[in-house]
């Protein structure tokens, strides 16, 4: 006999909650190479970099703020290694 899930209140399911979190923990094993950086520029500058230059795919992450709001810790992860490379060379840029 097959089961009307409709009938029960999505928290008492719980697939979709453990798919996301599989998905999730998939996504950063792909991020492989990070830099950790401090920043006191406005991150739409780094994002728009990474848009036009990084061949895989990319994640930035906020790790830390001052309690002024003037500097980030960021994390950035790329999917490939010549993609954090070539932000290693540019960093200075921002």
């Amino acid at each position: 006999m097959e089961d009307d899930f409709s009938k029960y209140p999505e928290e008492k399911r719980g697939g979709d909650d453990r798919r996301l979190e599989a998905r999730a923990a998939g996504e950063r094993r792909r991020m492989a190479h990070g830099v950790r950086l401090k920043f006191y520029g406005a991150l739409s500058d780094i994002e728009d970099w990474l848009d036009d230059e990084c061949a895989g795919d990319f994640q930035v992450v906020i790790v830390d703020l001052s309690d002024d709001l003037t500097s980030k810790t960021i994390e950035v992860m790329f999917e490939h290694m010549e993609d954090r490379e070539k932000f290693k060379a540019n960093v200075h840029k921002f």
